[in-house]
């Protein structure tokens, strides 16, 4: 059992490496057929191949073994000429089936076993695996479905997620991933701890930064952090977002504690299901030099809620009436439908 297993095993990374060869060969088959038959049938009576293009049709049919019979071959040269096609063109089709077929299966096992690597561009990159990460991809799929995961599992762990095994830390894995392409890199922690080993994965998660800056200053960079002191650090390695597990949770539950409802209004305006969401979106060209005051009249007839400005300033939410418009980004919460015609 074992040698036979050896032979196909053998014989699969032949028809691997053979592939172009097998394929440049059926098609020199093809186009011999063509034009010879083509030449030793033209101007026999009762022949079916009167053009080129029949001619291809009964070469196909021939190699391929269908044989619809609407296109006789009468000439004795010319089917003599057709047995030598049907001995070597099935033969040089089947090893081209072969080797397709080998490709196929082997790219979708590199696919599952996280192999591969990705062609796409401007799609979310998500490096390492945690037990929120699954909650961030269903949520992210609401509205973008260009997914990548980079983490160091055996395994992909959503059937749905384009999974590469590696991590950020290596520069060669990024590569795989086409981090230089992507729009946005998300890193999590990988693990929930507390004191110093908190810092040590921090410290992991900088580094990752710092390797997708190095080979990417356009992809937006958001960071998952353990510790609070951790950040400046992060901002300098090249991040453009820190998220700091446990701040944010425990300052809506303080919030709801002196506000009633305040949780449930954030979690509103955060979860893409509502559909109701706090957008960042590019100032529209006029409404640059106006007042926010009369933007936000304008927007408000467009089931548009104008809530804040982002510029080289800062974020500046509700500022006054007669404060001035320039190019940046609006902050609304409304349905992301309603900005795309502004």
């Amino acid at each position: 059992m074992i040698p036979i297993l050896f032979f196909f095993e053998k014989f699969r990374k032949m028809l691997k490496r053979n592939f172009i060869k097998v394929l440049i060969s059926l098609a020199i088959v093809i186009m011999y057929g063509t034009f010879s038959e083509y030449y030793i049938e033209k101007g026999i009576p009762g022949t079916g191949i009167t053009n080129l293009f029949n001619s291809l049709w009964f070469v196909v049919q021939t190699i391929t073994t269908v044989g619809y019979g609407d296109t006789p071959v009468v000439g004795f040269w010319g089917r003599v000429n057709a047995m030598v096609l049907m001995l070597i063109g099935i033969s040089i089709l089947g090893l081209f089936t072969a080797s397709l077929a080998s490709l196929l299966m082997e790219y979708s096992l590199s696919k599952i076993a996280g192999n591969h690597k990705i062609m796409r561009k401007d799609h979310i990159v998500i490096c390492n695996w945690n037990p929120l990460a699954e909650d961030i991809v269903k949520e992210l799929y609401r509205e973008y479905p260009y997914i990548v995961l980079l983490a160091p599992l055996e395994e992909n762990p959503m059937k749905e997620l384009d999974f590469v095994k590696g991590t950020c830390l290596h520069i060669e894995d990024l590569e795989k991933v086409n981090i230089r392409k992507a729009k946005t890199a998300i890193i999590l922690s990988e693990a929930v701890v507390d004191g110093e080993l908190a810092s040590a994965y921090d410290a992991k998660v900088i580094l990752g930064v710092m390797n997708i800056r190095k080979l990417s200053q356009s992809t937006y960079i958001i960071a998952e952090l353990l510790k609070n002191d951790s950040t400046e650090n992060a901002i300098t390695a090249g991040v453009d977002e820190v998220v700091v597990k446990g701040r944010i949770s425990s300052k809506l539950i303080l919030k709801g504690s002196l506000y009633p409802g305040t949780i449930e209004v954030i979690d509103h305006v955060v979860t893409a299901k509502t559909g109701e969401e706090i957008l960042e979106w590019p100032v529209p060209k006029w409404a640059i030099g106006k007042k926010y005051g009369e933007v936000a009249k304008e927007l408000i007839n467009k089931n548009i809620t104008l809530i804040g400005v982002k510029s080289k300033e800062g974020i500046k939410i509700s500022p006054p009436y007669d404060y001035k418009i320039e190019e940046g980004k609006l902050i609304y919460i409304t349905r992301k439908e309603n900005l795309k015609n502004l």
